[in-house]
């Protein structure tokens, strides 16, 4: 900023007597100007004489810069085309500071593959099976039949099977077709049969909701010049199955990322995180 106008009738010689004075009578105005002079002294570009301690500093009107030191005065005028530099202890310590910033910060992203066992709900069709009947060691005189009347529902699959010490027919009847039995003993119609067998397993999937009949009899009856005899009937067996979907829950490995960010230290030694 420029100097203050000078008052009515002071000289340049007067203001520095007068600046001078107030310096050395008050001290903390000497330290305050040496503070301030010295930073502009560092920072302003100046070609001046070296200064040891630098009291005033005044711009003139010719760009000039006034220094009062010792009782004495330097003249230098400002150099505002060269660009103020970088001391080498200033570089070096702005170099310090930018390595340790570059390798100490994490600042590096990485992405960490993690795998781990998590239980999922998963639906499954199983077959699920009732056993209906159980039996053993019927009796079945010659010509004698045994039944069993059981409705099942649609989609079931039924299992009809048997073990007897002599052959004898089995079939799985609607009501028509048993009514119709009781008058002919024939197991013919029938939805499905097997002859003259001592071991008999029928399979059958029920298309609609009804009660069916599961019949054993005994063709042993001594008719048509054949010899009348009883059977025992060991075993017999009858089960439905179906297909039903149950929640099961199944333990499955997968892999989680995790980003995470890392200093260059870690990544030069090898010292980034392990999971």
């Amino acid at each position: 900023m420029p100097p203050a106008p000078y008052r009515k009738g002071e000289r340049p010689a007067d203001r520095e007597r007068n600046l001078s004075r107030i310096i050395h009578e008050v001290p903390i105005a000497g330290i305050i100007l040496q503070r301030v002079c010295r930073f502009t002294f560092h920072y302003s570009h100046l070609k001046v004489f070296y200064v040891h301690i630098c009291k005033i500093e005044m711009e003139t009107p010719r760009n000039e810069l006034i220094f009062n030191y010792g009782g004495g005065m330097t003249v230098g005028s400002l150099d505002r085309s060269k660009p103020r530099g970088i001391n080498r202890r200033t570089a070096t310590i702005l170099g310090v500071v930018i390595l340790g910033v570059v390798f100490a910060l994490p600042v590096f992203p990485m992405t960490y593959y993690i795998p781990y066992l998590e239980e999922i709900p998963t639906l499954k069709l199983v077959v699920q099976t009732s056993v209906l009947i159980n039996s053993s060691g019927i009796p079945l005189g010659g010509g004698d039949h045994k039944f069993w009347h059981i409705q099942i529902e649609d989609d079931k699959v039924v299992d009809f099977s048997l073990e007897s010490s002599e052959t004898v027919h089995a079939a799985i009847m609607s009501p028509e077709e048993y009514e119709a039995f009781q008058d002919t003993k024939s197991v013919d119609p029938s939805i499905k049969s097997r002859l003259d067998a001592d071991s008999i397993e029928l399979e059958y999937q029920v298309p609609v909701t009804e009660t069916y009949f599961f019949v054993i009899y005994n063709h042993h009856d001594g008719s048509q010049g054949t010899e009348s005899m009883g059977a025992m009937i060991g075993s017999v067996t009858i089960t439905e199955s179906w297909e039903e979907e149950v929640t099961e829950m199944v333990t499955e490995q997968r892999v989680r990322e995790d980003p995470a960010t890392v200093t260059l230290w870690q990544i030069i030694t090898g010292s980034t995180p392990v999971y």
